[in-house]
């Protein structure tokens, strides 16, 4: 219904609507709609931001927000709007320079943000306007500008050349006009040297009209008897007017130039300088430079005492760092900061004896099938790359096709393994993840439904081999073939504390619960039948990987209980899938290539309760 005698209602009083409370809960609708205008306008910034770019939402904000219009009603607004400007100037080429996505960009702008990161000389306060900074500039960049005043510092450049090699114009045979000819050392080389001084001096002279004719107001030269500076064009201008004038078209005009500069006392060029300075009839004067001030050095007296190095009588905690899965596993691991890329299986098989080129004589090195495609760091990056950036709904060999072609190109692989690899692709896309779980396919997961590629961080108690093993050991029972505390028994890194780092391959929902996926293309042998799930539990031990997704897991809970207030492990995660891309046939469902683990909740806690400090229990 439509309230009553609104528009007689002044600003400030409250008691002149017969409906005071419909005003307030009209505000709240108007409130409510208006609220959720915002959240429709900043999706929209969000996907295009995700789709197009930085730049392309920076400037769409810029544009509907109206902070052009905002910021320049400000009496500092012009300030205020140059810093934005100049942010987000720096923002788009970070993100194209380092090819950042959106939370890559964050971090960046956090690092930056942090008063001990390095500047850089672009990231300076610019000007709100340069029309009255001082700007240095070459001749060459200032030509065809104009500046109120102009100050010439160094134009006394010579023209004499001393490089063996010299360059100069030389008449065509045929006479039509001239070449440029390099002599290197020819029998006519005195006469191309003559020829060729007498073209940069010209070339000087040139750039000195260039220099002088930019002023506005006033132009500032400095001159006098400098070294090397009688073969110059300002010695040319000043020095050889009236009956001095050197005939143009003698052979040697630099000689010539030197011969009657170079005699010339200080006395001389100043009365030079004072006849020219007449004849301009003011608009020309002559000053001498004003003297240096500043300190003045004295050398100190010897003193007679003896010099020493201090020593640092402190102590550095070695054990404070920020740690990883991999540098837990290896110590041989040497960038912790990077996602595991399946590296740690060539690592293991080489420090156990085999050479990193061993190649299973079973597999087929053409590209028949999967087996064959090579294996190492390089191949699970390929995968991980392809991976992270594919629409999952759609495992079409169309919609594979050209991402696979330009991951392969991208990562130095022969294109004939486009075909293998689209079917693998394909396979990992469309097998059935858990037949407890009916459609749980990775095909079933949209853009909005996953994370890729998460970065985490959480702090980190001082924790030992021994440590991790009594945990594991207490709670025994998950299915890797009952070895793994024992396993990890041969970890020998040193005692760590700080913080613990890692990378979650993927993070997806489905009907409620939370999943973490880990890629593996790890080469188990030729056969699907070599990654059975007694295969791949061996695997997933040896490899460490329990601790691995253990680590991941506890990571991922922490986040979620921050970020979903209502998170219950026990109903909200679903659990750990490694998939072993090189073992999986969707016709073969998942007891193929697919490993997967629900880590108990008593062991997360202990887990977290042995390395987070103050952890609270899930």
């Amino acid at each position: 219904p439509a309230l009553p005698h609104v528009s007689e209602v002044v600003p400030g009083r409250r008691d002149q609507s017969p409906h005071p409370e419909l005003l307030v809960v009209l505000a709240e609708q108007l409130d409510g709609r208006r609220w959720e205008d915002r959240l429709a306008r900043f999706r929209e910034y969000f996907q295009v931001w995700q789709r197009f770019g930085f730049m392309r939402m920076f400037q769409m904000v810029l544009s509907l927000e109206k902070i052009r219009q905002r910021l320049l009603s400000f009496p500092d607004g012009e300030r205020q709007l140059t810093n934005v400007l100049h942010l987000a100037e720096i923002i788009h080429q970070e993100s194209t320079r380092l090819n950042l996505g959106m939370s890559g960009v964050l971090k960046w702008l956090a690092e930056q943000r942090d008063p001990k990161s390095p500047r850089l000389e672009a990231h300076q306060l610019r000007l709100e306007s340069d029309e009255d900074a001082v700007k240095i500039v070459t001749i060459h960049k200032s030509k065809g500008l104009e500046y109120p005043v102009v100050f010439c510092p160094y134009g006394w450049e010579g023209s004499l050349i001393k490089d063996a090699e010299i360059v100069f114009h030389q008449q065509r045979k045929n006479g039509r006009g001239t070449a440029l000819t390099l002599d290197l050392g020819s029998g006519s080389r005195a006469a191309n040297l003559i020829q060729a001084q007498n073209e940069l001096l010209a070339e000087n002279i040139r750039l000195l009209y260039v220099a002088l004719t930019r002023a506005k107001s006033k132009c500032y030269l400095a001159w006098g008897n400098i070294n090397a500076a009688e073969s110059s064009a300002l010695a040319y201008l000043l020095h050889t007017a009236g009956g001095q004038q050197i005939d143009d078209c003698a052979e040697d005009i630099v000689g010539e130039l030197q011969k009657q500069v170079r005699p010339k006392s200080d006395q001389d060029r100043i009365a030079e300088l004072g006849r020219l300075a007449k004849q301009s009839k003011g608009t020309i004067a002559v000053t001498s430079l004003p003297a240096a001030s500043g300190c003045t050095f004295y050398k100190q007296a010897n003193t007679a005492d003896s010099m020493s190095t201090r020593k640092f009588k402190g102590s550095i905690d070695h054990t404070w760092q920020v740690s990883s899965y991999s540098s837990l596993v290896s110590r041989q691991m040497a960038d912790i900061d990077q996602p595991d890329r399946d590296a740690l299986g060539d690592l293991f098989r080489h420090l156990e004896g085999n050479a990193d080129d061993w190649i299973d004589p079973r597999a087929h090195l053409k590209p028949d099938n999967i087996f064959g495609f090579p294996r190492g760091a390089r191949a699970g990056n390929f995968f991980h790359d392809i991976l992270e950036h594919l629409d999952y709904t759609d495992h079409s060999a169309q919609a594979l096709s050209e991402p696979v072609l330009k991951a392969l190109k991208t990562y130095a692989f022969d294109t004939t393994w486009q075909d293998v690899v689209c079917e693998t692709i394909a396979h990992v896309l469309s097998v059935s993840l858990n037949p407890a779980k009916p459609g749980l396919t990775l095909s079933s997961i949209n853009g909005e439904q996953r994370v890729n590629e998460m970065e985490f961080y959480f702090p980190l108690n001082k924790i030992t081999p021994p440590n991790l093993r009594a945990v594991f050991k207490k709670h025994e029972g998950f299915d890797t073939g009952g070895e793994l505390p024992e396993h990890l028994g041969r970890l020998t890194f040193n005692p760590v504390s700080g913080f613990m780092k890692g990378y979650i391959d993927l993070i997806f929902r489905h009907q409620g619960q939370f999943y973490l996926m880990d890629w593996k293309s790890n080469y188990l042998g030729p056969p699907i039948d070599d990654y059975s799930q007694a295969a791949l539990k061996a695997a997933v031990a040896h490899h460490f990987y329990v601790l691995q997704y253990h680590l991941y897991v506890l990571a991922l809970s922490q986040y979620l209980r921050m970020r979903h207030p209502g998170f219950r492990y026990a109903e909200n995660f679903g659990g750990v899938f490694y998939l072993f891309i090189r073992g999986i046939d969707s016709s073969r469902g998942p007891e193929f290539g697919v490993y997967f683990d629900l880590p108990k909740l008593s062991l997360i806690n202990a887990l977290g309760k042995a390395l987070i400090p103050n952890f609270i229990k899930l």
